[in-house]
């Protein structure tokens, strides 16, 4: 199985299950993680290890009710380009949007995890990803 199929499954059962710890078993122990929010919002630091994924995950508790992702590439960098629907109960409204996840894997562990929420240009993130894979 390549690193794309195999991030995909990986990725369909952690957003499927909403348990992420499945996922931090495919996480290097030091792993660079970073979330880079739309424009105008401030950016995060980058955090390492497996706990911060777990952690930012788990944050968003039961407010997402919807992921999608699709993977791209292969070799030792994949794209996961995706889709999520959230609620946001004190006002009652449902919002979507779109993300990429910036995946570096290294002996079949995910060795760099960067989230992007801001996808302007989604389409040209993902022809360099596979123009690069």
């Amino acid at each position: 199985m390549n690193n794309t199929a195999h991030l995909q499954r990986i990725l369909d059962e952690a957003f499927s299950t909403l348990d992420f710890r499945s996922l931090a078993t495919h996480l290097s122990e030091d792993v660079e993680f970073e979330v880079t929010p739309p424009d105008g919002l401030p950016t995060t630091t980058e955090r390492r290890g497996r706990q911060a994924v777990v952690d930012y995950f788990t944050s968003l508790g039961d407010i997402v009710t919807f992921w999608r992702v699709q993977c791209f590439g292969d070799g030792e960098r994949v794209v996961a380009v995706g889709a999520e629907s959230f609620t946001i109960p004190r006002y009652d409204v449902t919002l979507g949007g779109e993300f990429a996840l910036l995946l570096h894997l290294c002996n079949g562990l995910i060795t760099r995890f960067l989230i992007i929420e801001d996808l302007s240009e989604s389409s040209a993130l993902e022809e360099h990803a596979l123009e690069n894979g």
